[in-house]
């Protein structure tokens, strides 16, 4: 069976420093770090460039930019390359109303000869930026825009801006793209939360795909879909890995935070047992939280 690379995507408030430490035990290709803001990245923000970009030395780690502003993203992007970030990203991607109201994510689709100028002048500079979009109007303008550009990668979401994340993912579209001529790697993404899923797009001629809402609170995917094989986490494992990640978020942001941002993925660790895990979101104590992690049945 052809290997397939395996991405993971940007997830604010999800693929954290301390979320991250705990996915690359499973040995992803690639990882991302939360969404970053160009606005913010130029004016220094404080949190984006100590807690958003922290990253250890043995992670293999790119940086995703969302923004509006063409001279603004390539001011940064230079600047990124300088600091020896090398797998960058555009995001063009992005439906969610906060992201689209500044022309940001994929509010970016219908600006494609702006893209290009962006990528030109990239290149110029010997700067590769990878694209992360979704299917649209203009996709097979981008295909090839991808080619003539000689990106590193297109992330292709196989849905519409329109669609969001509701609908089912249009993966007979992803395989029509794939039979294009290309000189970049075609990653597909979207929909895909089981072994059952990639197996439903693995015979489709893409170099890889990025992962996203499917690995919240389950990083074993990675190893189903890299081995081919179902597991399903015992009890004890989830309960393991659920301490390691807040003791993590502790050691990054501290308790109080740890407690609160822990909440998020309980629902998705325990997804697949019947445990009420009411008290532990409820629970503010740090020593107190890990107790009743440890004693959920």
């Amino acid at each position: 069976m052809k290997n397939y690379k395996i991405y993971i995507a940007p997830m604010s408030g999800i693929t954290d420093y301390s979320y991250r430490q705990i996915l690359k035990k499973f040995h992803p290709d690639l990882m991302y770090t939360e969404m970053v803001n160009s606005t913010l990245f130029t004016r220094e923000n404080e949190k984006t460039l100590k807690t958003i970009m922290r990253m250890s030395k043995d992670e293999n780690t790119g940086i995703q930019l969302f923004g509006s502003d063409m001279d603004e993203l390539f001011s940064n992007f230079c600047k990124l390359h300088e600091m020896g970030y090398h797998d960058l990203l555009l995001n063009m991607g992005c439906p969610k109303p906060k992201i689209l109201k500044n022309g940001s994510g994929a509010g970016l689709l219908d600006r494609i000869d702006d893209i290009d100028s962006l990528l030109t002048r990239l290149n110029r500079e010997k700067i590769k930026v990878s694209l992360k979009i979704r299917l649209c109007d203009k996709i097979d303008e981008y295909f090839a825009l991808a080619y003539k550009q000689e990106i590193p990668y297109l992330c292709v979401h196989a849905r519409s801006l329109q669609e969001k994340f509701e609908s089912d993912s249009h993966f007979e579209e992803i395989k029509r793209l794939s039979k294009l001529p290309r000189n970049f790697e075609f990653i597909a993404n979207g929909g895909i939360y089981s072994l059952e899923d990639f197996k439903n797009i693995q015979d489709i001629n893409i170099d890889g795909i990025m992962l996203a809402r499917g690995i919240i609170g389950n990083p074993w995917l990675i190893s189903e879909i890299q081995n081919g094989i179902n597991y399903t986490p015992t009890l004890d494992e989830i309960k393991s890995t659920l301490i390691e990640h807040i003791q993590l978020i502790k050691e990054d942001k501290g308790e109080k935070k740890a407690v609160i941002e822990i909440n998020k993925f309980l629902e998705h660790y325990f997804k697949n047992f019947n445990i009420n895990y009411t008290d532990i979101m409820l629970e503010m104590d740090y020593a107190k939280k890990i107790e009743y992690i440890k004693r959920a049945i």
